[in-house]
């Protein structure tokens, strides 16, 4: 079980946010996004996604059961496992920034997801 205070999550916020922001720049840079052949509409959603949507998958680092994320490379059934582990840590990234909005101080998670002095 682990807990993660507010001042640890908007941190991990940020870190996601910098990176989302340095990866927008290189991609950019390297010609990987080509915002020629689009049209502005395009241009202005994959701006808004990198803003919105890379932090979190950033963020979700954090979360990643990075034991069971490794283990599951050599699984029986590798991206399976390896896919699992990434979700679970997307979902508790989830998870963080809704008790981040809501105020809470810090959130706590446990492999049922709850904690158990909240849950009774």
């Amino acid at each position: 079980m682990k807990t993660y205070t507010k001042k640890q999550i908007t941190k991990q916020l940020i870190i996601g946010g910098v990176l989302s922001v340095i990866t927008l720049i290189v991609m950019l840079a390297t010609g990987i996004w080509d915002i020629a052949d689009q049209p502005i509409g395009g241009t202005i959603l994959l701006v808004l996604g990198v803003f919105t949507l890379m932090p979190i998958s950033y963020m979700s680092f954090f979360y990643i059961n990075w034991k069971k994320a490794l283990i599951g490379m050599i699984a029986p059934i590798p991206v399976l496992s390896y896919c699992i582990a990434c979700f679970k840590g997307l979902g508790y990234t989830f998870m963080a920034l809704i008790t981040l909005i809501k105020g809470k101080d810090n959130y706590t998670f446990n492999k049922y997801g709850v904690d158990k002095n909240n849950a009774e």
